[in-house]
């Protein structure tokens, strides 16, 4: 289990064999710490594969993933 800088709320899970490389990611936003989050350069050290900031929400990360080829479902 891989989590992005110890910081609660990132959970990604990786599998890896021979010829394959698999991640599963968590993202829990009500645990983000936004303070932390802002003191990080996300060019230089990414938390997650798009950039976490206050405004995003769930909903439009949703959106975003959908438009990009993704299917996003709620547990």
């Amino acid at each position: 289990m891989i989590n992005s800088n110890s910081m609660s709320g990132f959970t990604y899970i990786y599998e890896s064999g021979d010829d394959y490389f698999n991640i599963k990611g968590s993202l829990d936003f009500t645990k983000f710490n936004y303070n932390e989050i802002g003191k990080i350069n996300q060019k230089t050290n990414p938390l997650s594969y798009f950039t976490i900031k206050k405004s995003l929400t769930i909903e439009k990360l949703t959106k975003k993933l959908e438009k990009d080829g993704y299917k996003c479902s709620k547990k």
